[in-house]
């Protein structure tokens, strides 16, 4: 059995997955019987069709961001690089979006059927391509052709293979009221006249004409089929009704060739049909599992489970939705289905976890205990699920690291609270090995906040959202003791958020009264503060709260809020036009010495910038001052940028920058330095992301000696979502890599040199090598590598903002050398194949991220960079291992391609 689909997590692909016949992943075909791919330049692929051709090739038909795709593996799960384009081949369609099915030829080659109506003129494009993959200008000019002589008003629905090549389409009136339509065309792309009325029937033509059509498939014997909702649509009952070869209404099925099933309640598009080899039919509702079988007449079969049907259920998964319905070797059946653990509902309900699954039973209706895991079930993972995000870091009085976010370990949705040593060690004191799962799920929106009390207490708090589809903002808070373990008295009565703001200022007093500040959906921003137990503070503003009324036409987006060191708040509303300081005292009135009575705005010049403002972030400095950091995004300009703006202490303006414009889109992240600059963390996102820190000086310029250029590149690190400083003033840095989420510590005051890398040469192999670790080259020179290897003294300057992906093959299949290549879409293409290609094949193994540089722009170079130039000996087609030198030495790469290297070009840009 062959299943494919698309896995998720934060790496998806799409997935093949072979199965024996005893429900045994195929250790033969791809890794442990999964073939993982992934399309170029493409984020998804929605596989439509998949079959297995005659030679053991599968064949893989979907729709992607580009249009539609066809692909094709070997029969071990291999891209097939022969065909198309490494292995895809686009399938240009005449209606964007247009269904399409392929039919396997007998000489070998491929019918594409898609549909080409224009307006009302429902016709029919027929692409043909040859045993060589080639368009078969045999067939029609370019190997096309148009069947446009149909009845108007029709769409295609499904496809039916004939054993001859030819097929038969199924077509729906695009109409309400109107009626279906079969159209049988032969090999040669004509409608096959001995087929209905010259190779049309309808609706009319066998007797129910009202009758939606869903699926159709082919019996044993060359009849159709159909499955559909009875009329009048919305009886809730399903029909079946099969076709004759002639294209006549089967007389010998149900009542005229029509069956009708159901109770009401049932609508067809939930049902997946099988006609089996014996004439006798399958049916299985996808969402209940509920599986029947009926004889060739349409009777429900009395010997198969209970009265002609039976239902799975997979323990330790709350869903098994099928997807088909296939016959086995035992004279039963097979049902694949995607097995979901848990169910949650955010604007949808969707199952968590899933896993591939196949269900076996017998001729019976019982499953089938030898099957797969023993039980009658096998159970394939195809992805990662459990995802941790953290939102923010708080460092306790003790030194300790509580993380704060959300996961969705074991597919359950729920708050993510880990307690750290200093050292980064769990602290196995807190909740289970270190961490919390208090169980407070509703609906995520907003970002995770926490906040520690003199006692030790940990308050959460964040946005959340009630109704079933989450469509009402509102706050979920709590409390842990410092075990970890859950406060049930705790509940505070916030205010509810604007659903297009759910993150949550929260702040702690020392003596553990609690602030939070939210805007709301009138344009109201509003400050709370309770007692350490949740209940309002009756001596702050008006019982525990105040309302600031936003001027008409503003629409609020972001708050935040600091504390100062004078029991003083600051609360900063972040609007489309303005950001707005409001300071209070620790009784909630207005510091008249602050900006204008209390108040603080300024406004961007583009008044559109602020539209996309979060995340945003107040700070209170060392020097009294404080800043705001925005994201900025301008009307007129796909870049973005950050906006800080610097205030003093008394409300007064004293600076505002917009830094590290760029194209692209970006996410913020800050820290409060002890000398008043701020650590600031740059992730950029689109096909290859990244992440950056950054130093923002008092004067609200970028310290350029921060880093190389200005810039310290976190290698691996895809994106950063909090940081904070320990103890003792190093940074934390928690964000995402490729797998997990991550946490990192790095000096503040550490030094930072270019790394030389190093060219070595070996005079067995005529293989250049080159390292940024020192430790590694000296090694070398002791002969740990092996004979041969000499120092060129060729060498060039590691630094820049891009991570340098290193790969090795190996000594046995090969190749046997390295390769580096820029964090990207090389880089990853390489791991792509690496994943797909098996270990026993000449492939590129992903070691490490090596060093860092600068990427090329057209083959240009950045002032401050020279070029580093990439040369290849073309090992592949002289039959020896591939071999690469890299080097900023225009007359080294010369030399080589002299003796018949191939020039390769720029490649990465070092510093000078």
């Amino acid at each position: 059995m062959l299943l494919a689909g698309w896995t998720a997590g934060r790496q998806s692909h799409a997935f093949v997955l072979r199965l024996l016949p005893n429900g045994v992943p195929d250790a033969r075909f791809g890794q442990n019987g999964v073939a993982l791919f992934d399309l170029p330049n493409e984020y998804y692929y929605n596989i439509q069709q998949l079959e297995q051709g005659a030679d053991g090739s599968i064949l893989i038909i979907g729709s992607s961001g580009s249009g539609l795709v066809l692909t094709r593996l070997t029969a071990t799960g291999i891209l097939d690089t022969s065909f198309g384009t490494q292995g895809f081949s686009s399938v240009e369609l005449l209606a964007n979006g247009a269904p399409a099915r392929f039919i396997q030829q007998p000489d070998g080659g491929l019918l594409i059927v898609s549909d080409a109506t224009q307006g009302s003129q429902f016709a029919l494009q027929l692409t043909r391509l040859n045993p060589f993959d080639v368009r078969d200008s045999t067939y029609a000019p370019n190997g096309e052709k148009i069947l446009s002589s149909l009845p108007p008003n029709f769409g295609m629905a499904s496809v039916v293979a004939e054993p001859d090549g030819g097929f038969t389409v199924m077509a729906r009136a695009t109409f309400s009221g109107g009626t279906y339509l079969l159209v049988r065309v032969t090999a040669a792309g004509t409608l096959n006249l001995g087929f209905g009325n010259a190779g049309l029937v309808s609706g009319y033509d066998v007797g129910n004409p009202f009758d939606q059509p869903v699926t159709m498939v082919r019996t044993a014997n060359g009849r159709l089929l159909l499955m559909g909702d009875a009329s009048p649509l919305g009886s809730g009952k399903i029909v079946l009704w099969r076709v004759t070869v002639g294209g006549l209404a089967d007389a010998s099925f149900g009542t005229a060739g029509r069956l009708e099933i159901g109770s009401g309640d049932s609508y067809g598009y939930n049902f997946r049909l099988a006609a089996l080899s014996d004439n006798s039919i399958a049916l299985v509702n996808a969402p209940t599992a509920r599986v029947s079988r009926s004889d060739v007449s349409g009777a429900l079969d009395s010997a198969f489970g209970a009265a002609g049907s039976a239902t799975i259920a997979l323990a330790g998964y709350s869903t098994f939705s099928a997807i088909g319905v296939l016959p086995n070797d035992a004279g039963g059946l097979l049902i694949p289905a995607a097995a979901g653990r848990t169910v949650t509902c955010g604007h949808t309900c969707f199952p968590r976890g899933v896993d591939a699954a196949v269900a076996s039973l017998d001729g019976s209706g019982r499953l089938q205990t030898s099957y797969g895991r023993g039980d009658g079930f096998a159970v394939v993972n195809t992805a990662e699920y459990s995802n941790d995000k953290v939102d923010a870091i708080l460092v306790e009085t003790s030194g300790k690291v509580v993380l704060a976010g959300s996961s969705d370990a074991d597919a359950t949705f729920d708050y993510l609270l880990e307690r750290l040593m200093a050292n980064g060690s769990p602290d196995t004191a807190f909740g289970t090995n270190g961490r919390a799962a208090p169980r407070q799920y509703s609906h995520f929106m907003g970002k995770v906040r926490a906040a520690e009390q003199e006692s030790g207490a940990i308050t959460v708090v964040t946005g959340t959202a009630a109704g079933y589809f989450g469509q009402v903002g509102t706050v979920t808070a709590f409390r842990l003791d410092s075990a970890g373990m859950l406060y049930a008295g705790f509940a505070p009565a916030l205010a509810a958020p604007a659903i297009g703001n759910m993150d949550i200022a929260l702040g702690v007093r020392p003596d553990g009264r609690l602030l939070y500040g939210t805007t709301t959906y009138n344009g109201t921003a509003i400050l709370q503060q309770t007692m350490p137990d949740g209940t309002p503070d009756q001596n702050f503003g008006a019982g525990g709260k105040i309302e600031f009324a936003l001027p008409a036409g503003e629409v609020s987006r972001q708050a935040d809020l600091v504390l100062l060191g004078d029991g003083s708040v600051v609360f900063a509303v972040l609007t489309t036009q303005n950001l707005r300081l409001y300071k209070v005292d620790s009784n909630g009135l207005p510091v008249a010495s602050f900006g204008t009575g209390g108040q603080f705005a300024y406004a961007d010049v583009d008044t559109r910038a602020f539209s996309n403002g979060k995340p945003f972030s107040l700070l209170s400095l060392s020097d009294g001052s404080l800043l705001a950091g925005i994201r900025n995004a301008l009307s007129s300009s796909l870049s973005g940028s950050l906006l800080v703006i610097r205030i003093s202490n008394n409300g007064l303006l004293i600076g505002a920058n917009n830094l590290l414009a760029d194209p692209g889109s970006f996410d913020w992240d800050f820290a409060a330095l002890p000398d008043a600059s701020v650590a600031i963390a740059r992730s950029r996102y689109g096909a290859t992301s990244s992440a950056a820190l950054y130093r923002l000086l008092p004067n609200n310029s970028l310290d350029a000696s921060f880093g190389l250029g200005g810039a310290y590149p976190l290698p691996g690190m895809l994106s950063v979502s909090a940081l904070a400083l320990d103890s003792n003033s190093r940074l934390l840095v928690a964000g995402q890599d490729a797998t997990s989420a991550v946490l990192a510590r790095y000096e503040l005051n550490g030094t930072i040199t270019s790394t030389p890398i190093v060219e070595f040469y070996n005079t067995h192999l005529d293989h250049y090598f080159i390292t940024a670790d020192a430790g590694e080259a000296a090694g070398i020179d002791s002969g740990s590598a092996g004979p041969g290897w000499i120092r060129t003294g060729n060498s060039f300057k590691s630094g820049g903002s891009t991570p340098v992906c290193r790969f090795y093959g190996s000594q046995v299949p090969g190749p046997n050398s390295h390769f580096y290549t820029l964090a990207g879409t090389e880089c990853d293409g390489l791991k792509q194949l690496q994943a797909i290609t098996p270990a026993t094949q000449k492939r590129w193994n992903f070691e490490s991220l090596d060093f860092i540089s600068t990427l090329p722009i057209n083959g240009t170079c950045p002032t401050g960079t020279v070029p580093v130039y990439r040369a290849y000996n073309n090992g592949f087609a002289r039959g020896v291992d591939s071999n690469h030198r890299f080097s900023s030495d225009a007359t080294a790469i010369q030399e080589v391609v002299i003796r018949g290297w191939i020039n390769e070009g720029v490649v990465m840009c070092a510093p000078i």
